[in-house]
Protein backbone atom coordinates (compact mmCIF):
# COMPACT_ATOMS: atom_id res chain seq x y z
CA UNK A 1 0.00 0.00 0.00
CA UNK A 2 1.41 3.24 -1.28
CA UNK A 3 2.09 6.14 1.57
CA UNK A 4 -0.79 8.11 -0.41
CA UNK A 5 -2.86 5.04 -0.49
CA UNK A 6 -2.35 4.61 3.46
CA UNK A 7 -3.33 8.50 3.92
CA UNK A 8 -6.63 8.70 2.39
CA UNK A 9 -7.85 5.57 4.33
CA UNK A 10 -6.75 6.98 7.72
CA UNK A 11 -8.95 10.14 6.48
CA UNK A 12 -11.46 7.96 5.45
CA UNK A 13 -11.63 6.61 9.01
CA UNK A 14 -11.43 10.15 10.65
CA UNK A 15 -14.27 11.23 8.55
CA UNK A 16 -16.26 7.95 9.82
CA UNK A 17 -15.49 8.61 13.46
CA UNK A 18 -16.43 12.61 13.31
CA UNK A 19 -19.50 11.78 11.59
CA UNK A 20 -20.34 9.47 14.16
CA UNK A 21 -19.20 11.60 17.03
CA UNK A 22 -21.21 14.34 15.55
CA UNK A 23 -24.45 11.86 15.21
CA UNK A 24 -23.96 10.76 18.85
CA UNK A 25 -23.85 14.33 19.75
CA UNK A 26 -27.02 15.15 17.87
CA UNK A 27 -29.21 12.44 19.68
CA UNK A 28 -27.84 13.43 23.20
CA UNK A 29 -28.87 17.07 22.22
CA UNK A 30 -32.39 15.48 21.63
CA UNK A 31 -32.21 13.57 24.35
CA UNK A 32 -31.41 16.54 26.58
CA UNK A 33 -34.23 18.70 24.85
CA UNK A 34 -36.48 15.45 26.22
CA UNK A 35 -35.84 15.85 29.53
CA UNK A 36 -35.59 19.48 29.97
CA UNK A 37 -39.06 19.60 28.28
CA UNK A 38 -40.43 16.68 31.04
CA UNK A 39 -39.14 18.04 33.49
CA UNK A 40 -35.15 18.60 34.01
CA UNK A 41 -32.75 16.37 35.52
CA UNK A 42 -33.99 16.84 39.22
CA UNK A 43 -37.36 16.22 38.90
CA UNK A 44 -36.91 13.08 36.10
CA UNK A 45 -35.40 11.35 38.59
CA UNK A 46 -38.17 11.76 40.77
CA UNK A 47 -39.79 8.63 38.20
CA UNK A 48 -37.20 6.26 39.68
CA UNK A 49 -39.55 5.26 43.13
CA UNK A 50 -43.25 5.88 41.82
CA UNK A 51 -46.48 4.08 41.73
CA UNK A 52 -49.17 5.19 39.07
CA UNK A 53 -52.13 3.23 37.59
CA UNK A 54 -55.51 3.71 35.78
CA UNK A 55 -57.73 1.68 33.65
CA UNK A 56 -57.12 -0.43 30.60
CA UNK A 57 -58.53 -1.94 27.85
CA UNK A 58 -57.09 -4.96 25.70
CA UNK A 59 -58.01 -7.24 22.77
CA UNK A 60 -56.21 -10.68 23.89
CA UNK A 61 -56.04 -13.49 21.44
CA UNK A 62 -58.60 -16.41 22.10
CA UNK A 63 -60.27 -13.96 24.86
CA UNK A 64 -61.40 -11.14 22.84
CA UNK A 65 -61.79 -7.82 24.53
CA UNK A 66 -60.92 -7.11 27.73
CA UNK A 67 -60.93 -4.23 30.65
CA UNK A 68 -60.26 -3.21 34.12
CA UNK A 69 -57.43 -1.53 36.09
CA UNK A 70 -53.73 -1.96 36.20
CA UNK A 71 -51.03 -0.50 38.64
CA UNK A 72 -47.66 -0.06 38.68
CA UNK A 73 -44.65 -0.15 41.49
CA UNK A 74 -41.68 1.03 40.67
CA UNK A 75 -38.10 1.37 42.01
CA UNK A 76 -35.56 1.46 39.51
CA UNK A 77 -33.25 -0.27 38.08
CA UNK A 78 -34.24 -3.57 38.85
CA UNK A 79 -38.00 -3.37 40.85
CA UNK A 80 -40.88 -3.72 39.52
CA UNK A 81 -44.77 -4.59 40.29
CA UNK A 82 -47.27 -4.95 38.13
CA UNK A 83 -50.74 -5.49 39.29
CA UNK A 84 -53.79 -5.86 36.63
CA UNK A 85 -57.45 -6.42 37.65
CA UNK A 86 -59.14 -7.63 35.03
CA UNK A 87 -63.05 -8.83 33.44
CA UNK A 88 -62.13 -11.80 31.14
CA UNK A 89 -65.40 -13.86 30.08
CA UNK A 90 -67.34 -12.77 32.85
CA UNK A 91 -64.90 -13.09 35.55
CA UNK A 92 -63.13 -11.40 37.52
CA UNK A 93 -59.00 -12.41 36.89
CA UNK A 94 -55.99 -10.40 39.04
CA UNK A 95 -52.63 -11.12 37.83
CA UNK A 96 -49.78 -9.94 39.40
CA UNK A 97 -46.03 -9.35 38.31
CA UNK A 98 -42.69 -8.81 40.58
CA UNK A 99 -39.27 -8.00 39.07
CA UNK A 100 -36.87 -8.16 42.08
CA UNK A 101 -33.77 -7.73 41.04
CA UNK A 102 -32.98 -11.54 39.39
CA UNK A 103 -35.90 -12.62 41.12
CA UNK A 104 -39.17 -12.91 38.51
CA UNK A 105 -43.16 -14.34 40.31
CA UNK A 106 -46.17 -14.43 38.49
CA UNK A 107 -49.45 -14.83 40.47
CA UNK A 108 -53.07 -15.17 39.17
CA UNK A 109 -56.06 -15.40 41.26
CA UNK A 110 -54.28 -16.36 44.01
CA UNK A 111 -51.75 -19.01 42.44
CA UNK A 112 -48.14 -18.09 42.47
CA UNK A 113 -45.38 -19.41 40.47
CA UNK A 114 -41.58 -18.86 40.40
CA UNK A 115 -40.15 -17.86 36.62
CA UNK A 116 -36.89 -19.37 35.77
CA UNK A 117 -34.69 -19.82 32.90
CA UNK A 118 -35.87 -19.06 29.10
CA UNK A 119 -39.13 -17.52 30.41
CA UNK A 120 -37.50 -15.00 32.62
CA UNK A 121 -35.17 -13.83 30.31
CA UNK A 122 -38.03 -12.88 27.99
CA UNK A 123 -39.94 -10.99 30.52
CA UNK A 124 -37.15 -8.75 31.86
CA UNK A 125 -36.09 -7.95 28.28
CA UNK A 126 -39.98 -6.78 27.53
CA UNK A 127 -39.98 -4.87 30.92
CA UNK A 128 -36.53 -3.50 30.35
CA UNK A 129 -37.88 -0.63 27.39
CA UNK A 130 -40.24 0.43 30.10
CA UNK A 131 -37.38 2.01 32.25
CA UNK A 132 -36.60 3.53 29.04
CA UNK A 133 -40.10 5.39 29.10
CA UNK A 134 -39.25 7.08 32.14
CA UNK A 135 -36.15 8.48 30.70
CA UNK A 136 -33.96 8.15 34.16
CA UNK A 137 -31.59 5.62 32.80
CA UNK A 138 -30.83 8.47 29.82
CA UNK A 139 -28.93 10.63 32.69
CA UNK A 140 -26.86 7.74 33.25
CA UNK A 141 -23.87 6.22 31.19
CA UNK A 142 -23.49 2.95 29.74
CA UNK A 143 -26.03 3.58 27.04
CA UNK A 144 -25.37 4.14 23.45
CA UNK A 145 -27.70 6.23 20.90
CA UNK A 146 -27.55 7.54 17.88
CA UNK A 147 -30.37 9.70 15.67
CA UNK A 148 -32.93 7.89 13.52
CA UNK A 149 -34.91 9.03 10.61
CA UNK A 150 -37.57 11.93 11.71
CA UNK A 151 -41.38 10.61 11.21
CA UNK A 152 -44.69 11.84 11.36
CA UNK A 153 -47.12 10.67 14.62
CA UNK A 154 -50.26 11.75 14.80
CA UNK A 155 -50.13 14.82 12.22
CA UNK A 156 -46.82 16.08 14.03
CA UNK A 157 -43.96 15.75 13.08
CA UNK A 158 -41.37 13.56 15.76
CA UNK A 159 -37.64 13.38 15.60
CA UNK A 160 -36.23 10.02 16.84
CA UNK A 161 -33.38 8.41 18.72
CA UNK A 162 -32.19 4.27 18.88
CA UNK A 163 -30.79 3.23 22.33
CA UNK A 164 -28.46 0.47 22.46
CA UNK A 165 -27.25 -1.24 25.76
CA UNK A 166 -24.99 -4.32 26.08
CA UNK A 167 -27.23 -7.69 26.49
CA UNK A 168 -30.84 -5.68 25.24
CA UNK A 169 -32.21 -5.14 22.28
CA UNK A 170 -32.40 -1.48 20.42
CA UNK A 171 -35.30 0.25 22.05
CA UNK A 172 -36.30 3.22 19.59
CA UNK A 173 -37.65 6.46 21.56
CA UNK A 174 -39.48 9.56 19.65
CA UNK A 175 -40.17 12.97 20.75
CA UNK A 176 -42.67 15.40 19.44
CA UNK A 177 -40.70 18.22 17.06
CA UNK A 178 -42.46 20.74 18.68
CA UNK A 179 -42.69 19.92 22.42
CA UNK A 180 -39.69 17.04 22.88
CA UNK A 181 -42.23 15.11 24.79
CA UNK A 182 -41.95 11.53 24.44
CA UNK A 183 -44.46 10.60 21.64
CA UNK A 184 -43.52 6.77 20.93
CA UNK A 185 -41.47 4.14 21.99
CA UNK A 186 -40.73 1.08 19.45
CA UNK A 187 -38.84 -2.34 20.14
CA UNK A 188 -39.34 -6.04 19.63
CA UNK A 189 -40.63 -8.32 21.73
CA UNK A 190 -41.81 -12.15 21.27
CA UNK A 191 -44.94 -13.07 20.80
CA UNK A 192 -46.57 -16.48 21.45
CA UNK A 193 -44.85 -17.99 18.88
CA UNK A 194 -41.55 -17.08 20.30
CA UNK A 195 -41.54 -14.84 16.63
CA UNK A 196 -39.83 -11.37 17.08
CA UNK A 197 -42.55 -8.96 16.42
CA UNK A 198 -42.62 -4.82 16.66
CA UNK A 199 -44.51 -3.84 19.37
CA UNK A 200 -45.43 0.20 19.12
CA UNK A 201 -46.77 2.65 22.41
CA UNK A 202 -47.91 5.70 21.26
CA UNK A 203 -48.35 8.59 24.49
CA UNK A 204 -50.39 11.66 24.59
CA UNK A 205 -52.67 13.63 27.12
CA UNK A 206 -49.58 15.61 29.08
CA UNK A 207 -50.25 16.79 32.07
CA UNK A 208 -48.26 18.21 34.82
CA UNK A 209 -47.46 16.32 38.06
CA UNK A 210 -45.29 18.34 40.85
CA UNK A 211 -43.16 19.70 38.15
CA UNK A 212 -43.49 16.89 35.66
CA UNK A 213 -44.93 16.45 32.37
CA UNK A 214 -46.54 13.06 31.90
CA UNK A 215 -48.50 11.54 29.72
CA UNK A 216 -51.57 10.23 30.73
CA UNK A 217 -53.27 7.88 28.01
CA UNK A 218 -50.86 5.05 26.09
CA UNK A 219 -52.30 2.98 23.56
CA UNK A 220 -50.10 -0.05 22.08
CA UNK A 221 -49.54 -1.61 18.93
CA UNK A 222 -48.69 -4.96 18.35
CA UNK A 223 -47.42 -6.02 14.55
CA UNK A 224 -49.42 -3.02 13.31
CA UNK A 225 -52.78 -3.78 15.53
CA UNK A 226 -54.20 -2.36 18.32
CA UNK A 227 -54.02 -4.32 20.97
CA UNK A 228 -54.07 -2.23 24.27
CA UNK A 229 -55.10 1.27 25.81
CA UNK A 230 -53.84 2.60 29.20
CA UNK A 231 -55.47 5.88 30.88
CA UNK A 232 -53.67 7.01 34.07
CA UNK A 233 -55.50 8.33 36.89
CA UNK A 234 -53.26 8.26 39.54
CA UNK A 235 -49.28 9.09 40.67
CA UNK A 236 -47.22 8.64 43.62
CA UNK A 237 -43.85 9.35 44.08
CA UNK A 238 -41.46 8.24 47.07
CA UNK A 239 -38.15 8.45 48.54
CA UNK A 240 -37.92 5.00 48.91
CA UNK A 241 -40.35 1.55 49.06
CA UNK A 242 -40.14 -0.87 51.83
CA UNK A 243 -38.45 -4.21 50.38
CA UNK A 244 -41.78 -6.23 51.23
CA UNK A 245 -43.62 -4.31 48.04
CA UNK A 246 -41.40 -6.35 45.79
CA UNK A 247 -41.92 -9.59 47.48
CA UNK A 248 -43.02 -12.84 46.60
CA UNK A 249 -46.60 -12.35 46.45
Amino acid sequence: MSRITKLLLIAVLLCGKVRARQADDQARHIINQAIAAHGVVAKIRKLKVMQWGGMMKADLPGLGQVEGTWQQTWQLPSRVKDVQELKVNGMDLRKTQVFNGEQVWISENGQTRVVQGAERQVMQEEMYPETLDKLVPLTEPGYGCETIPEIQIAGRPAVGVKISAPGHRDVKLYFFKDSSLLAKRENQIRDETGKLVVLELFYSDYKNRDGLQLYHKAVAHLAGQKFEEFTITGIKFFDKLDDAVFAKP
